[in-house]
């Protein structure tokens, strides 16, 4: 407690305290959304064909359309795929879950250690 002038005991105000946002910088540059799903909304932003996207990576157009409809082919982009797509189209490499699931597949595979410490994780959820 403070005193005023007439010497009253006065209650001191708390501060103010400023929430900020809690987004970090991955998830302002990344999606959760697979590949398949976020693609065609990426490519009517840039007003950009399939076919287009396929010239610029060398992939056929047919390739790419399979890949867009897992449920009918079964096929879903790999993780190198995944990062080609999204450089060829100005965003990160990382962007699509795809490329991050298979750097972290990649990690645990060639890591025993950490292998064994994300299993314990796991498993214990």
């Amino acid at each position: 407690m403070t005193r005023n002038a007439k010497t009253k005991p006065v209650k001191a105000r708390p501060k103010e305290r400023t929430v900020k946002a809690r987004t970090t910088p991955l998830a302002a540059r990344t999606t959760m959304l697979a590949l398949a799903d976020e693609l065609p909304g990426l490519l009517d932003e840039r007003r950009m064909s399939l076919r287009a996207l396929g010239r610029e990576l060398d992939i056929s157009q047919s390739h790419l359309s399979r890949i867009l409809k897992p449920d009918e082919s079964g096929r879903v982009a790999s993780g190198e795929l995944a990062g080609r797509i999204a450089k060829a189209i100005g965003l990160p490499e990382d962007y699509f879950p795809e490329f991050r699931a298979a750097i972290v597949h990649q990690a645990i595979d060639t890591d025993d250690e950490l292998r064994d410490r994300f299993y314990r994780v796991v498993r214990r959820a």
